[in-house]
Order: structure tokens, then C-alpha cells, then sequence
């Protein structure tokens, strides 16, 4: 008898010892029995987060179209040929579950968004499969909980520690030269995608607006969140910079070649970029938005930054920090989207 209560003490005190457990963005407490071998990734980003944390797809199971249409067209694909292979049944572009097809791969673990609607959240919730739920806020204290949830589900918080390890740094530098750089005139930069007759620009409370304020820049919208804006509108926001997504087919040489855009500052001064698309896109957080702040940072004031912050240098040790990878020139030629934007002023790196 004595030798059986032994027995099953040792048992639960081993069982506890795997347990992993930990807080989602919505607080709710997530108590795993083990790392997840096998995940449902509905958010875009956190596919290439999870394969960087990993270095590779093991883990995933099925990951957002989004993300695997990245994955096909990009960087990410061709260090990774398994992830090609990634399903994405069970999971929605808008993120909407396929609940029938999410159960017939048996997933351990699902994350999936929590700050759009209950409707894509509440069917997840019913299938039993362990659920944490992560937020959008746009900014980067935000993206952090993104790595280190992860770290704490695979339970690979030290992996986590060495990815962000770089980030941060990157991140005090710029810090540090802004409040270092008196820039009175700190240019005006408008970030959008295109829609059919209009653009979507992006204000206070994104990402976008995040990464221009770092630089110490200013936004040249000043609302809350992504609108809708008309070309009038555009025209009469005046930035001395345009930055155009990753999300859309919209190049520099569309809106140069627009007679209504002409009188634009970021137009007449060939001030117009394609931002970059690596393992993933540059524009939302994702696990290469260290080197998007260069990228602007640079675009904003020219040699100047371009002194303190080596891109290509940085880019080259990122890459080997999350991807295990040696960029080729040919590979940053790509990323930076060179032949799409040597048409701007002064696209040098």
C-alpha cells in the first residue's frame, strides 16, 4: 500500500513538473500538460513568430492563407521548404473557425485573436482544444507578450530571450539617437494600402503610427486607427513620405505615374517606397519589425541615421539570430524590394 501512494506521488509530482501554465492578453489562465506538438495558428504573424522560435514548422499544424501565401511567395519558404506543405484547413482568412475541419487534425493548442469579435473565439472555446487569445494594441510592449506567450507555451523561453535579445537592443538604439538628434524638422510620413477608389492610412493606436513615432518622425494623419481616406484627403495630408503595405500590388510607380498626386511633397521629391517583405511582412508586428525601424529610420534622415544603423549588417545577423540563415545579396536585393524602388530618391543601403 505504501509502496503504491509512493508510486502515484512521484507520478503527480512528475506530471506537475511538465504542467505548463501562463496568462493570455485577455487574462484568462492557460494550463498545458506539455508543450503543444501540434498547433492551429490563426493569427497571420505568429506563423513565421512560431517558426522562428522553432527554427522551422514542426509545431504547426494549419496556419492562417494569409500567412501561407507568404509563405509560397517569400524568403520564409525557401529556408523552410516544410512549411510549404503547411495545411491551412480549419482556418479562415477573416480568421473564422472551420470547426468540423479544425478537429479532424487533432490539435493540441490554438491561438487565435481576441480584440474583433467573440464570433470567431466563442466555437473555438467549445471544442475543448487548449486556447489562448492575444490582442492587437500597436505598439511594441504588445508584440513582446506575443514572443514570450509563445516561449511559454513551447516552454522556450530562452530561445524567446535570445530572438528579442537583438530586437531590444535595436530598439535602445534608435531610442537613444532620437533623444540624442534635435530633428525640428522631422519629416511627415504617410503609411497606407490601397483600396478600389480609395487608401487606407493608418493613425494613432497602429503599428504604423508606432514605428513612426520611434524614429521620432511625425504621422501625417492624425486620427485613431486605420481609415479609409479619399484621394483628396491624400492630397491634402502633404507627406514628405509615403509608405505603401506589404498587403497590397500598389508600387512607387503608381502613384508617380497619377497626374492628381503630383503637387505632393513625397511625389516631387521621389519620396514614395514599397515597404519591405522578408520571412514576413515589415509593416505589422512581426518578428523582423527591428529591421522595418531601420528601414524608415533611414528613408527619414538619410545618412545621418544611415551612419549609426548598418541595415544590411543588422538584416544579416537577424537572419542568422531567428532563421539560422547566411542572406545572400540576391536575397536582401529581394527583401528590400530594390526594383520596385530604385525609382525613389536615394534607395541605397
Amino acid at each position: 500500500m505504501k509502496k503504491s501512494i509512493f508510486v502515484l506521488c512521484v507520478s503527480f509530482v512528475l506530471l506537475s513538473a511538465k504542467q505548463i501554465s501562463f496568462k493570455d492578453q485577455n487574462d484568462n489562465m492557460v494550463i498545458l500538460n506539455e508543450p503543444p506538438k501540434r498547433v492551429a495558428m490563426f493569427p497571420i504573424p505568429h506563423a513565421s513568430l512560431s517558426i522562428a522560435i522553432d527554427a522551422g514548422p514542426k509545431r504547426l499544424i494549419t496556419i492562417n492563407p494569409t500567412a501561407k501565401k507568404a509563405l509560397s511567395e517569400h524568403i520564409l519558404g525557401r529556408i523552410f521548404p516544410s512549411a510549404l506543405n503547411l495545411s491551412t484547413s480549419g482556418i479562415g482568412a477573416d480568421f473564422t473557425p472551420n470547426v468540423e475541419e479544425l478537429i479532424k487534425l487533432k490539435p493540441d493548442f490554438a491561438l487565435q485573436w481576441g480584440h474583433t469579435s467573440s464570433d470567431i473565439v466563442e466555437p473555438l472555446k467549445k471544442t475543448g482544444i487548449n486556447l489562448a487569445i492575444i490582442n492587437y494594441r500597436g505598439n511594441e510592449e504588445n508584440a513582446l507578450e506575443w514572443f514570450e506567450l509563445l516561449g511559454n507555451a513551447y516552454d522556450k523561453k530562452e530561445r524567446v530571450d535570445e530572438i528579442l535579445s537583438h530586437r531590444k537592443s535595436v530598439f535602445e538604439r534608435i531610442k537613444s539617437y532620437v533623444v540624442t538628434k534635435s530633428h525640428a524638422k522631422s519629416p511627415k510620413i504617410l503609411t497606407f494600402y490601397g483600396r478600389a477608389n480609395s487608401f487606407q492610412a493608418n493613425g494613432e493606436g497602429t503599428y504604423q503610427h508606432y514605428a513612426i513615432k520611434l524614429i521620432g518622425a511625425q504621422n501625417a494623419v492624425n486620427f485613431k486607427g486605420s481609415k479609409i481616406i479619399s484621394t483628396e484627403q491624400l492630397i491634402a495630408s502633404n507627406p514628405d513620405i509615403i509608405i505603401l503595405s506589404s498587403f497590397d500590388l500598389l508600387m512607387p510607380k503608381d502613384i508617380y505615374k497619377n497626374a492628381l498626386f503630383k503637387n505632393i511633397s513625397a511625389v516631387k521629391n521621389k519620396r514614395v517606397y514599397k515597404i519591405p517583405f522578408g520571412g514576413d511582412r515589415w509593416d505589422p508586428p512581426t518578428a523582423e519589425s527591428h529591421f522595418a525601424w531601420i528601414w524608415l529610420g533611414i528613408l527619414a534622415y538619410g545618412e545621418d541615421f544611415a551612419r549609426n544603423f548598418n541595415l544590411i549588417d543588422e538584416m544579416k545577423k537577424g537572419y542568422k539570430i531567428l532563421y539560422g540563415y547566411d542572406l545572400k545579396a540576391s536575397d536582401i536585393n529581394e527583401i528590400l524590394r530594390v526594383d520596385e524602388n530604385k525609382i525613389s530618391s536615394n534607395y541605397n543601403f
